[in-house]
């Protein structure tokens, strides 16, 4: 067993002393090795000859190479037990890597390793993974779209991906990317001198102790893999064996909050306490004449796309290569040439979000830069330090070598250069004075070389910088520099930039300017002023960029005001230019801004108003958007009048529906004071509420899309309206509360739409803000009908009394007509047309729970004549009717939403009682008699109806009744009511009304019950059918009913009663009609399905 030493100094070593040793993981340094000022040397002992030996400067772990074997050794610092010193020791992780050849050159940091020797080059990263069974990697009903296939050997089953493709029709379609068709579409493939993903080279783990435990799992990820292949000249039978000459990993760490891990597991100890900074890696490998730049993030888990992001041809054989953080510095036979990189370019694509609004970033595909060129005789070596770039030059080309020395001697003579690399201020300074001589006469020269010296800066302030912490333990950690100086060059360079695209005629280059001018952070203003100079400066008089910037930023309403005591006088004059230089340019987008801006609409109102009427726009659209800023304008100068009359001028809703959902925060204003921060503390903007007056429908509309879209909530828009209806009065009060009642109405269709019936109280009692909306409409209709109750009651109009007398004389006409009939033939038995007609009319209206609404109540008044008051009135002297509603569409409306919304049982019990309470307090009012019914209990509800009502009870029944006993209660009450009734003479007519009624009752149930139930529908003589009634399961209250006195009745109306002879027939033949109906259907089903048509 051999070992490997590694040579630990402190930065004092004061007088001589001898080197002292130690085995590191063995032996603990004793009390004297752990003083300050000592130098040891730590025997790290290997199974193998070690080759190579590379460190990782930010973990310490130590990567030693012997033949095709890579051990890692972890960097600990333990405490001494006696001195308490902390020192510093290594330990052999219990894993070991074999890879297909013998490297040359090894690179190692955090967990990623690359080897290479002449002719091949291979990096991966080392993960650890807890192990997972088959059955919980494995899932059959799903098909993941990025699935890879990390075993070289799989078969891959195309008609299994196409049938996964199918059952996940919602996931994206799968696409097969082969690494090899991938990569031989990148930038270095046409003319590079390898091949791609060589199958042969591999890396594998393996464990150094069989006790291991299996379940920790370490995977390789390969990276790359690279071949050299021989060139073959053309016309000739000779090839060029290419080599690779020399090999740079460095990791990227950026600013950012550090989570120190505890090594609690073998996957940390991979990596060190600030891998969470870890950004990615850059790898750069050279052949003899170029140079190719690889770059991985350190998140990224898709590894067959292709991360070479650049290639660098230098201008001689390469001797070696070093890499800083914006730098590429390459010693070639020419001499030192230094390239910018696109680090920083795919670097900020990976961490930050570039849309080109408020974020930009050149091109990774931008050329590169040659910003150095020097030449040096005979140097052979180049080294990197923290600020220096060390170069060593051979000795018998050194102009250091004396001519006067002996010429025989063996001694060699060096020369070393020292050169200090210049700052991150420093390049972009020099490469502005380059650029300024390019500025006008070459303007995409000048852009190249400003955006290479801005990526300089950028990346600066992204990568973390490091120090190393003095003590008797050495280590890095980040530093925290003063980079306050350096974020103003940053920003200068971002401004510089938005000047160049800003002047541009080309939309694709002056669009940058916004992005460049909101990173350096500066005023709108100032742009402007910017602009005005550059125009002076370079005669160049396009507009473009300065109108899409001005239209752009104001479209945000968001202004960066000065710093400055007059920013009134600032505001006036910053508006006074953007107007004159969009009346110069007939800038059509004026409406927009001043839609879009406040400031505008605060200052210089009258101007805006004076251009806006002058412009005139074909489009109509254009034409909406002109006068809605005209209105908003008139709103600003509180001429009231010439805003509602500009908003009447608009004809295109869909247009002003959707200006309005874009521009929603012009309808509402902060009403609080600077201190109140309370949720509800806004207000409806005078705008808002001159489209209350005008274009009422729309505004809900809008109210609800943006409830909808939760840019505000239904609590708030219910506290705005509820703090803005009581100050007004008259037909302000009522376009307002129209508003309101309209929001609700959209938005409870939206929020109900895809509900079922039975699920509309639950989903009611969800949210209190709806509970709360339901309440308020409620509310709101029955003020509307009470308000109009009031109204009738006091000032009947004569034409409203010519109605009244019409439809009365009309109701006697038709009890006429019917005596006549009934004293022909009264119990005409045969007849083929029942008093109601059971009619299933299309409804035309449009309202919330329109389709939840009883039919019945359309028999009812005011919808249709209640008939049975009119014969009493025929019957009985002095008998006095109710009184018939006067027409009124309005009311009827209102009416049936009110209906509607009772009938659907979204509203809760609170609800309920107030309703109550509130018709026993009007109980003139329109509809009382049919919101009765409807908050009743079925069966108190039959019990009212049968005596307020009785024309819509058989419509009643087909609406409320869910069980047999129910229609059973029904006739019962029919049958008990004409026992009354035949016992005064003088109510005959009345008696026939209900005979019709109990006929038509038992002609709907003998069609629509199989003979079964129908039978047991049917009450006997006697009241026995009360014996087969549940009464606890019942909500009829039975008590009411008084058979048992129909002994004393006359026998022909028991008998007509109590006769089901007919009615039985009827419903035997409906069910035999039936059957013989279904018997045609299935025949006819079977015969078609024999023919061969």
């Amino acid at each position: 067993m051999t070992s490997s030493g590694a040579s630990l100094e402190s930065s004092e070593c004061g007088m001589v002393q001898p080197m002292r040793a130690r085995i590191a993981g063995r032996v603990t340094p004793t009390t004297n090795q752990s003083e300050l000022s000592s130098l040891e040397m730590i025997e790290i002992p290997v199974r193998q000859n070690p080759n190579i030996i590379e460190c990782c400067q930010i973990s310490g772990n130590i990567l030693i190479q012997a033949d095709k074997t890579l051990t890692i050794y972890a960097f600990q610092i333990k405490t001494h037990d006696i001195s308490k010193l902390r020192f510093v020791d290594f330990e052999e992780l219990p894993i070991y890597i074999e890879i297909s050849f013998v490297p040359l050159k090894i690179a190692f940091c955090e967990n990623y390793i690359a080897c290479l020797n002449k002719d091949s080059m291979h990096m991966f990263k080392i993960m650890w993974k807890i192990h997972k069974t088959p059955e919980e990697t494995k899932d059959p009903d799903y098909c993941d779209t990025n699935f890879k296939f990390t075993e070289e050997d799989i078969t891959i089953d195309y008609k299994e991906l196409l049938r996964k493709e199918n059952t996940n029709s919602a996931k994206d379609k799968i696409t097969v990317n082969l690494p090899s068709i991938v990569k031989s579409n990148s930038i270095i493939h046409k003319h590079s001198p390898f091949t791609f993903t060589d199958k042969e080279m591999n890396a594998i783990v393996r464990h150094n102790f069989p006790v291991e435990d299996k379940s920790h799992n370490y995977e390789i990820i390969h990276l790359i893999q690279l071949k050299l292949r021989p060139i073959i000249i053309e016309n000739s039978q000779t090839q060029v064996t290419e080599e690779f000459k020399c090999l740079i990993m460095r990791p990227l760490y950026v600013e950012g909050s550090f989570k120190k891990g505890d090594g609690s597991d073998c996957y940390k100890l991979l990596k060190s306490n600030y891998k969470d900074s870890l950004a990615g890696v850059v790898c750069i490998i050279t052949t003899l004449q170029e140079g190719y730049l690889f770059q991985f993030c350190d998140n990224e888990t898709d590894t067959n796309v292709d991360h070479c992001i650049s290639v660098y041809p230098f201008m001689g054989p390469i001797y070696n290569i070093v890499l800083e953080d914006h730098l590429l510095h390459a010693l070639t036979e020419t001499g030192l040439e230094s390239y910018t990189t696109r680090v920083g370019h795919r670097l900020c694509r990976d961490l930050e979000i570039i849309d080109d609004i408020s974020n930009s970033c050149p091109p990774v595909d931008q050329l590169l830069c040659l910003i150095g060129h020097r030449q040096f005789i005979g140097v052979e070596q180049i080294l990197l330090a923290d600020n220096y770039l060390v170069l060593l030059a051979n000795g018998d080309n050194s102009p250091t070598h004396s001519i006067g020395s002996n010429s025989s001697s063996t001694t060699s003579y060096w020369t070393l250069y020292s050169l200090e690399l210049p700052t991150p201020k420093t390049i972009f300074n020099d490469v502005t004075i380059a650029a300024n001589a390019h500025r006008f006469s070459a303007p995409q020269t000048y852009c190249h070389l400003m955006s290479e010296a801005h990526m300089i800066l950028r990346l600066s302030l992204r990568l973390m910088n490091w120090n190393i912490l003095e003590g008797n333990v050495c280590i890095v950690a980040p530093s925290k520099h003063n980079i306050e100086d350096l974020v103003d060059t940053y920003q200068k360079s971002c401004a510089l930039l938005g000047d160049h695209f800003i002047m541009s005629k080309h939309e694709t280059d002056y669009m940058l300017c916004l992005p460049y001018y909101r990173m350096a952070s500066i005023s709108s203003y100032e742009v402007l002023k910017r602009f005005k100079r550059l125009q002076k400066e370079s005669n160049i008089e396009s507009m473009k960029g300065i109108l899409y910037y001005l239209q752009t930023v104001m479209s945000e309403s968001k202004f960066r005001t000065p710093d400055t005591s007059l920013k009134g006088a600032w505001k006036q004059s910053f508006i006074e230019e953007v107007l004159e230089i969009f009346e110069s340019h007939n800038f059509n987008d004026l409406a927009h801004l001043i839609l879009k801006n406040k400031m505008l609409r605060d200052y210089s109102t009258c101007k805006f108003i004076n251009v806006l009427m002058n412009q005139s726009y074909g489009d109509i659209d254009k034409e909406t958007e002109k006068l809605l800023a005209l209105t908003l304008l008139y709103v600003q100068e509180c001429n009231i009048r010439e805003a509602e009359r500009m908003i009447n001028y608009i004809s295109n809703n869909n247009s002003l529906y959707q200006l309005l959902v874009e521009n929603w925060k012009l309808l509402f204003e902060y009403s609080g004071g600077p201190t109140v921060k309370h949720k509800n503390s806004y207000s409806f903007t005078e705008f808002s509420i001159v489209l209350m007056f005008t274009n009422g429908d729309i505004l809900a509309n809008v109210f609800v899309s943006l409830i909808l879209d939760r840019k505000v909530n239904l609590h708030s828009i219910l506290w705005m309206f509820l703090e803005y209806l009581p100050s007004r009065v008259g037909s302000d009060y009522n376009k307002a509360s129209a508003v309101m009642q309209k929001t609700l109405e959209e938005y409870f269709k939206v929020y109900f739409a895809n509900c079922e019936c039975k699920d509309l109280p639950a989903l009611a009692r969800e949210r209190s803000s709806v509970q709360e909306a339901i309440i308020i409409l409620v509310r709101s209709y029955m003020s509307q009908l009470q308000v109009i109750n009031i109204k009738e009651m006091n000032t009947p109009t004569p034409e409203e009394n010519r109605n009244i007398e019409d439809a009365s004389q009309k109701a006697k006409d038709d009890t006429e007509d019917t005596q006549t009939k009934d004293d022909n033939n009264e119990v005409k038995q045969d007849s083929k047309t029942p008093f109601f007609p059971d009619k299933n009319e299309q409804r035309k209206e449009d309202y919330l729970f329109v389709d939840l609404r009883y039919e019945y109540l359309d028999r009812m008044p005011p919808f249709q004549v209640e008939i049975t008051s009119k014969l009493y009135e025929t019957c009985i002297e002095h008998y006095t009717s109710k009184e018939i509603c006067t027409p009124n569409k309005i009311a009827d409306v209102i009416l049936q939403k009110l209906q509607a919304v009772f009938c659907s049982k979204v509203v809760s019990d609170e609800v309920i009682t107030e309703a109550h309470t509130f018709l026993a307090l009007n109980e003139n009012m329109r509809g009382y008699m049919s919101l009765k019914s409807i908050l009743l209990d079925t069966g108190d509800a039959l019990q009212f109806l049968l005596e307020a009502c009785p024309q819509c009870l058989l419509q009643f029944g087909k609406d409320r009744f869910t069980r047999h006993d129910e229609w059973k209660s029904l006739i019962g009450c029919i049958q008990n009511k004409i026992i009354i009734l035949s016992r005064e003479p003088i109510l005959k007519r009345v008696c026939f009304f209900h005979k019709k009624l109990l006929k038509d009752v038992l002609t709907y149930l003998a069609t629509a019950l199989h003979l079964e139930y129908f039978v047991q529908v049917l009450p006997l003589r006697n009241n026995r059918y009360m014996q087969n009634s549940d009464p606890e399961n019942s909500n009829i209250d039975y008590s009411n009913f008084n058979l048992s006195n129909s002994e004393n009745c006359d026998n022909d109306i028991l008998n007509e009663i109590f006769c089901y002879d007919t009615y039985i027939t009827i419903c035997k033949e409906t069910m035999h009609a039936n059957q013989i109906k279904k018997l045609i259907t299935t025949t006819g089903q079977q015969l078609l399905c024999t023919l061969n048509l």
